[in-house]
């Protein structure tokens, strides 16, 4: 019975599967179409270079390169020095009687600051006064015998050998009266010392001598004052050797601009270079110079370091970008350029820099440059620019005119550190 009945029971199930295969399909295929349309678009997507990839655009900040003066500036490190500085000794040995000064007072030439005891040297004036008088009353009575002499001997009283003994007698006082005369001198030299005056102007330093101290005359390291004149001042700075005739060149055009600012100082003093050595000293690599620079507000101090600038050269119309924007790499100086929306590398040269700001060849000067978020940057890359609110927005042909992030503004005029073509960080 079963062997009747498997043929008409399989001929059934092939009739039926025959006339419903077409719906028991469409599910799988409707399950199939919706995984190729959710789940490989994503896969595809994901995978880098794969059909259909897009790369985010980067967020960057850019600035307007530009185009203006530039001051080729060489820096240095120099130390002040005054022009007059004296320091006063003792020239006679004494006991300071009064100081007429104090510490930190700004005195004139000539004016008085200690009185020494000067009884001693007083009474020596007045004994060597007393020896003149005295010689000057004996060559004056021999003055007189001389011409009574020569009366009698023109009488035929006296021989003319008396004559030339009185001659002889007075001319031996005339030499006493000299000697007597260059002692009274030399005593009220002696004198002088005991008031000690400024010989120049300027400002007292520490006073080491009290009243009550004894001096030794020149003797001892420690002087009793010192004043040193604060107005001009000088600073001694070296230049460096392959700067040399750049400098030399730029004197020869006229007056070196310098500008000088000290150590915990805002504000920079401008002067004059006005000594240039006339060896390269080799312990240093360099030439020692010197500027000098008008001190009316003291804003130098001897002593004092400061960091010197030297107007060298002034690039009449350079391109100026931020430092911030260079990249240095194997091949030289590069920088990211924004164009169409973007980051395209241009490779540059550095002709002189700041701290911040650098002058570059290789540029137009009206491009949009990226100075922050380089570093995630490749060559093609899709770029947006931050905006000033903290935002974004696609990079574009805009940007060259200077939309997105306000570009920074360099100084008027900049100002460069002498370097060397390619120089510079990234």
């Amino acid at each position: 019975m079963d062997a009747l009945h498997t043929p008409s029971h399989a001929a059934t199930a092939r009739s039926w599967i025959k006339r419903r295969g077409p719906w028991l399909l469409l599910p799988a295929a409707a399950l199939g179409w919706l995984a190729w349309h959710t789940l490989t678009p994503a896969a595809q997507t994901d995978k880098p270079g794969a059909p259909g990839a897009s790369a985010p655009a980067v967020a960057v900040g850019t600035v307007q390169a530009r185009k203006a003066p530039f001051d080729v500036l060489l820096q240095a490190t120099g130390n002040v020095s005054a022009v007059e500085s004296v320091d006063l000794r003792a020239q006679t040995t004494s006991t300071v009687q009064r100081v007429h000064v104090k510490e930190g007072d700004v005195v004139q030439a000539g004016q008085l600051l200690f009185t020494l005891d000067d009884r001693a040297d007083r009474a020596n004036l007045d004994k060597a006064r007393a020896q003149m008088a005295r010689d000057q009353a004996q060559l004056a009575d021999a003055q007189r015998q001389l011409d009574r002499s020569r009366e009698l001997v023109a009488k035929g009283f006296l021989s003319q050998s008396a004559v030339d003994t009185s001659l002889s007698q007075m001319q031996s006082l005339q030499a006493a009266v000299q000697a007597d005369q260059a002692a009274v001198r030399a005593a009220e030299v002696q004198l002088s010392y005991d008031t000690v005056r400024a010989p120049i102007s300027g400002r007292i330093g520490a006073i080491n001598t009290q009243a009550g101290t004894l001096v030794l005359a020149n003797a001892g390291a420690t002087p009793m004052l010192t004043i040193t004149r604060m107005n001009p001042v000088t600073v001694s700075f070296t230049i460096p050797e392959a700067q040399l005739q750049r400098v030399l060149a730029s004197r020869r055009a006229g007056a070196v601009s310098v500008s000088a600012q000290a150590a915990g100082s805002a504000q920079a003093v401008q002067g004059t270079l006005v000594f240039i050595d006339n060896a390269v000293d080799t312990t240093v690599g360099g030439v020692r110079a010197k500027a000098q620079f008008s001190n009316d507000d003291q804003r130098l101090w001897p002593g004092q370091s400061a960091r010197v600038q030297v107007r060298v050269d002034t690039l009449a119309d350079a391109v100026q970008l931020p430092l911030a924007a260079l990249i240095n790499t194997a091949d030289g100086m590069q920088v990211y350029v924004v164009s169409e929306g973007t980051a395209q590398l241009r490779k540059v040269a550095v002709q002189a820099q700041t701290e911040l700001t650098a002058a570059v060849s290789g540029l137009k000067g009206d491009e949009t440059v990226v100075v922050e978020g380089k570093q995630n940057l490749r060559p093609g890359s899709k770029v947006r620019v931050a905006a000033a609110d903290g935002a974004t927005k696609p990079a574009g042909k805009g940007d060259s005119k200077g939309d997105g992030k306000a570009p920074a503004k360099p100084a008027e005029p900049a100002k460069a550190e002498a370097t060397p073509p390619g120089a510079g960080t990234a």
